[in-house]
């Protein structure tokens, strides 16, 4: 079950600024997506430490990566930075 790690966010999207809205208008195309850009990047602006760990191909296109500063990655390739950073 999802409550039992801690590590893992809840959050509604009720006060959206006009600025998100058009950024994820203009660079996601599914709509379905947009909010998931909009928590990703309001989690990567105001947390350094934080990263996106995704695996929808439309985060990983370079004008959405520039915007979440780079810190989007595959499963994999998260899991591969934390071991090198473990040793």
């Amino acid at each position: 079950m999802l409550d039992t790690y801690q590590n893992i966010i809840f959050e509604d999207l009720d006060k959206l600024s006009d600025k998100e809205i058009t950024m994820a208008i203009e660079l996601i195309s599914d709509p379905k997506d947009r909010p998931i850009f909009i928590f990703a990047y309001r989690r990567l602006v105001y947390n350094q430490n934080a990263f996106f760990v995704a695996g929808d191909h439309v985060f990983f296109e370079e004008n959405v990566k520039k915007k979440l500063d780079y810190r989007v990655f595959h499963t994999i390739d998260f899991i591969k930075m934390i071991k090198k950073r473990r040793k």
